[in-house]
């Protein structure tokens, strides 16, 4: 009977072992949570930024002397949260899935969103109740993770600054379901960082290249030197991400330029050098204002808006000369546009 009761006692040490571990991942009530601190520093973004696009990532890899926080059983699950704090008692607010994912406006601003992704499993991080991830290993030990920050509207306009900001955290046991509940995990801190909007820009939203065409006219509608006649236009749409000026300039080679009345240098000759051609009739143009464009004078435009502009050009017929002949007539102009 005494050795039975070494054998029993024995048996009963190696289930509590077991038992103690069964639940998963366990640091004995110790306290223990660690916070993780990657750098991101400042990111200028550039050109036309459209909502959605990725903008940075930072990757949260700790070195192989941050310890585990705890012993796990096999098969056992933690809980990835998208939070503010370093618990997870604030929660992340929810933006929308992005590429599969969930993500979450950054702290402090609603121009960006942010998914954190753990880089093992390729699992996202979730508000609560949170993401279930499993542990393959013997021990929690600290977890690679990445950090993917979006934009939630095209060409954002503000600077956000992340210095010493939280954006997820791992526990052992899942939040709230015990006092000591965040004791034991990991945090992923951003310790420096900004995001920077873009410089505004514009590009031609429409053809670079007007065509602009004239009807048919009598040559009788042009008795005099500087009379002019008929009106078309066609018009520059110009996109911009931000409130931006503009100006604009026509440029004729000097084999282009005629002298109008005033002797500026405004009216476009004729191109065709053909039998059929018209003779001492070109074209003359104005911007929106009336106002008549002269060769490599710069125009000052209104100022331009986030979104579509139209900028419209009118030609009209113009006689230069004092000999006029009926006949085709064309004429090419080449244009500046300048953004600042």
């Amino acid at each position: 009977m005494h050795n039975i009761s070494k054998v029993l006692l024995g048996l009963s040490l190696s289930i509590t072992s077991i038992n103690a571990l069964a639940s998963g991942c366990d640091n004995q009530g110790m306290v223990k949570h660690i916070t993780m601190i990657a750098p991101m520093g400042a990111v200028t973004l550039s050109g036309n930024v459209k909502r959605f696009d990725e903008i940075k990532r930072v990757t949260f890899s700790p070195d192989s002397t941050v310890p585990a926080v705890a012993e796990c059983a096999n098969n056992s699950t933690v809980h990835a949260y998208a939070s503010y704090s370093k618990d997870a008692g604030m929660s992340a607010q929810y933006y929308t899935q992005i590429d599969g994912m969930p993500t979450y406006y950054t702290p402090g601003s609603f121009e960006y969103a942010y998914a954190l992704i753990d880089n093992q499993t390729g699992l996202p991080f979730r508000h609560n109740p949170g993401q279930e991830i499993p542990v393959k290993s013997q021990f929690l030990n600290p977890r690679n993770a990445t950090l993917i920050f979006y934009a939630t509207k095209d060409n954002p306009t503000k600077t956000t600054y992340f210095d010493d900001r939280y954006f997820g955290v791992l526990l052992a046991t899942a939040y709230g379901s015990g006092a000591g509940s965040s004791a034991v995990g990991f945090s992923y801190k951003v310790g420096y960082g900004s995001i920077n909007p873009p410089k505004a820009s514009c590009t031609t939203a429409n053809s670079s290249n007007l065509s602009i065409q004239l009807p048919r006219s009598p040559l009788s509608a042009f008795p005099e030197v500087g009379s002019s006649y008929a009106t078309a236009k066609d018009q520059f749409v110009i996109s911009c991400t931000g409130n931006i000026s503009a100006t604009m300039k026509l440029n004729l080679g000097a084999d282009q330029v005629a002298l109008d009345t005033s002797g500026q240098a405004t009216v476009i000759k004729n191109k065709l050098d053909t039998a059929d051609a018209a003779q001492g009739i070109g074209f003359v143009l104005n911007d929106q204002s009336g106002k008549r464009l002269k060769n490599n004078e710069i125009i000052r435009l209104a100022s331009l808006s986030s979104g579509l502009t139209q900028i419209p050009i009118y030609a009209k017929y113009y006689r230069y000369a004092d000999h006029i002949k009926p006949g085709r007539t064309e004429a090419t102009a080449g244009f500046t546009l300048s953004f600042n």
